[in-house]
């Protein structure tokens, strides 16, 4: 199974630095640290809800429906909804095994990004468990409008200091089974770092084909880029 990640990053440039300068720091194994650190403790604090246990919670929903009409207050929306007749379309109330009712859409919504009851945290059935390792990182740097006319030839020269830029970090995740788990550890996986650029009317910044050769590679050295290993779970 594979997951993966955006992440919109600000990046301060510093005195002296160019373009090819922070490309340079963005496939360095101190950059990789800094995503890493900042981004991972936040994933092991989302993830959605099973999408099979969620329709089967919709589906149950419909199938109950009454005749009679009940109020019932979202704490989602903090909106009432009354429930509606069967065999008609309308968005009917859900109800979560821990008996909390909430209007579907809302709910819906925000099991899409949880797997808790918004009230009691009740724990639902996860999307994502088990152990994932990092299989590369990805980082486009997104150039200011006045640098779209610059020749690539000279792009990699030109300065930053003092800007604050913006970029796209790109995370994939690969699941390890619990066999491969010890293998995995043993023999480390090696990440791949890339780096690019876009510009701000939303093309491709290529970079010459001398420093994009360097730059894609497979980084082995250090313990932050290779045989990462962190659980991605939820907690209450």
């Amino acid at each position: 199974m594979e997951l993966q990640l955006n992440v919109n990053v600000c990046y301060d440039a510093q005195p002296s630095e160019s373009i090819g300068d922070v490309l340079h720091h963005f496939e360095s194994p101190a950059w990789v640290r800094l995503v890493l650190r900042q981004v991972l403790p936040q994933l092991k604090q989302i993830s959605p809800t099973d999408p099979a246990a969620l329709t089967k919670m919709v589906r149950d929903a419909e199938m109950s429906r009454t005749n009679a009409e009940q109020e019932i207050s979202c704490a989602i929306c903090m909106g009432e909804q009354r429930t509606v007749p069967l065999g008609t379309t309308d968005a009917v109330a859900l109800e979560l095994p821990c008996g909390h009712r909430f209007h579907s859409d809302c709910v819906r919504s925000w099991l899409t990004r949880r797997s808790t009851c918004p009230l009691c945290r009740f724990e639902l059935p996860k999307a994502y468990t088990g152990t994932f390792a990092i299989a590369a990182m990805g980082s486009m740097l997104l150039l200011p409008p006045e640098h779209q006319h610059i020749l690539p030839s000279e792009l990699l020269s030109t300065s930053v200091t003092g800007r604050m830029l913006q970029a796209v970090v790109k995370i994939t995740m690969i699941r390890i089974s619990p066999d491969l788990l010890l293998s995995a550890t043993r023999h480390r996986r090696p990440c791949q770092v890339t780096v690019a650029m876009l510009h701000a009317n939303g093309s491709s910044a290529d970079i010459p084909h001398a420093q994009n050769a360097k730059r894609r590679r497979e980084e082995r050295t250090s313990d932050d880029m290779t045989g990462v290993f962190k659980r991605v779970r939820t907690s209450a």
